[in-house]
């Protein structure tokens, strides 16, 4: 029995074995044919990403409207906001920042603010994104109010240790009497880890006070922003001033619980100015979209790619929306993963892979084992010169293939995860599942994504040989038979 180990040039390897076998390429490419999936990750191990905002756009395209003239509210992604200072000459002394903070958000033409931030909790599905931002975790520490902030801002912005110190100081010196002025008649809420303080100016004094009914579990700001705009009594018009395509997909997804409230999702220019400014009004594209679509949008965005996961090599954003806006039967399916999905549902799964299989052109076929070796034989079946095509397979880029079941099973395991967790980001408790039962391992306390169960090849080229007795027809396929399963 010889052994079949994996090679960079596996498309290679198969064809030696070919030349002296019949072999089962069907089987083969029940394998991912890789130690990682081609279609999804780097030859560096790196996850495949692509322009997430190419889908916000199109969102955007679907409604054209202005922020509204009197909100009631604004609540603000912090970090998004601090970014915007980069550009600004930071002032000498922290207490000094954080009056200047304060001074911005107190600009903004509106009685009720909210500063939202992120928490950092380790391990997080999340590691893998930061570690290819390079983000640090160096200590930090702001020992009093006159202490200098670093010259090199900007890259500070990248230790989560420097953006927690911020925000803690926050905390404690907006509990100032000299800022009272700076607030006057309006209410300021800062969230710090779970909690939520807010601050107001009474007799001249400026009280703080914890916000329990905004306690709030969430890792990121994405999620929290929309678990404050739930947690609002009286206020209708409600800014979320923020930009990120996963805030857009969250709110669409979760405006169905924000009963008679209109959300805004604005960014770019300074918060409160009304120039300079993208808007999308959430409420106006839910009703464009349906509930159904709306619903489907955390699954398809966790599925085509999102910070959290990987994308299709040059899949993109605009083109799988495409198929799922005009296909209820693919709404319904990603709609369907949540955290009452079950593999076992295989009419959700078998939905999920015909969506995979179209995005790659195919018409007809439905399993995405089928569609890898339709592809490869697409680029292979006519040739027949023997050295041309030895050239060919050897050179053959397997990123434009589809990842195999065992792959894709995974994946919507992750996207599950995701789902979920975005669908509920009207609770203080947004994460239903666990991690490592829906797609990642935990290796060396941070949390990686298992590509798939079992070996990446077959193991020994008997397991792969037809024998003679055994043969039907050729493996391949005429040009013919092509003609019917693959797009022009």
């Amino acid at each position: 029995m010889v052994p079949l180990k994996f090679e960079r040039d596996i498309f290679g390897k198969l064809l030696a074995i070919a030349l002296n076998n019949k072999i089962d390429l069907e089987e083969c490419f029940s394998y991912p044919l890789s130690p990682l999936p081609p279609a999804l990750c780097h030859n560096t191990g790196e996850m495949m990403k692509t322009e997430k905002s190419a889908l916000a756009k199109k969102l955007r395209s679907l409604d054209n409207s202005s922020p509204p003239s009197s909100p009631d509210v604004w609540i603000i992604d912090g970090f998004y906001f601090l970014h915007s200072l980069v550009n600004q000459t930071i002032p000498d002394t922290f207490h000094k920042l954080s009056e200047i903070i304060l001074q911005k958000i107190c600009n903004i033409s509106v009685q009720e603010i909210h500063l939202v931030f992120d928490r950092y909790l380790s391990p997080s599905i999340k590691d893998k994104e930061r570690e290819k931002r390079q983000e640090e975790e160096i200590p930090f520490e702001i020992t009093g109010p006159l202490q200098r902030p670093p010259s090199d801002f900007t890259k500070k912005l990248k230790n989560r240790k420097f953006k927690e110190a911020i925000v803690s100081y926050l905390a404690i010196n907006w509990n100032n009497d000299e800022f009272g002025a700076i607030i006057g008649g309006k209410k300021i809420y800062l969230t710090l880890n779970e909690k939520c303080y807010s601050f107001v100016r009474n007799d001249q004094k400026v009280e703080k006070k914890e916000e329990l009914n905004f306690e709030c579990y969430h890792e990121e700001a994405d999620t929290r922003v929309i678990f404050h705009a739930a947690q609002l009594q009286n206020q209708r018009e409600i800014v979320i001033y923020a930009s990120d395509t996963d805030i857009l997909i969250i709110a669409l997804a979760n405006i169905h619980k924000l009963e008679e409230k209109n959300i805004y999702l604005v960014s770019r220019g300074a918060p409160g100015q009304r120039y300079d400014m993208n808007c999308i009004n959430c409420t106006k594209l839910s009703n464009i979209l349906g509930q159904t679509l709306c619903r489907a949008l955390p699954a398809f965005h966790a599925f085509t790619g999102c910070d959290y996961t990987a994308s299709f090599y040059r899949q993109g954003k605009v083109k799988p929306f495409n198929l799922l806006k005009k296909d209820k039967h693919f709404q319904n399916a990603f709609e369907n993963l949540n955290e009452q999905f079950n593999l076992s549902d295989k009419q959700t799964t078998n939905a999920i892979e015909e969506f995979t299989v179209s995005m790659y052109g195919i018409k007809h076929c439905q399993s995405v084992n089928s569609a890898r070796l339709l592809l490869f034989q697409k680029s292979f079946a006519t040739s027949h010169n023997t050295k041309h095509f030895l050239n060919k397979v050897k050179t053959y880029n397997s990123n434009t293939i589809p990842p195999c079941w065992k792959t894709i099973k995974q994946k919507i395991l992750r996207t599950t995860y995701i789902a979920s967790m975005w669908l509920n980001a009207t609770q203080k408790h947004c994460v239903k599942l666990s991690a490592t039962e829906y797609g990642w391992t935990l290796n060396n306390g941070q949390y990686e994504p298992l590509w798939f169960d079992g070996e990446p090849t077959p193991l020994h080229v008997d397991d792969i040989v037809i024998n003679s007795e055994d043969e039907g027809s050729d493996n391949f396929t005429s040009d013919d038979d092509e003609n019917d399963y693959l797009s022009s």
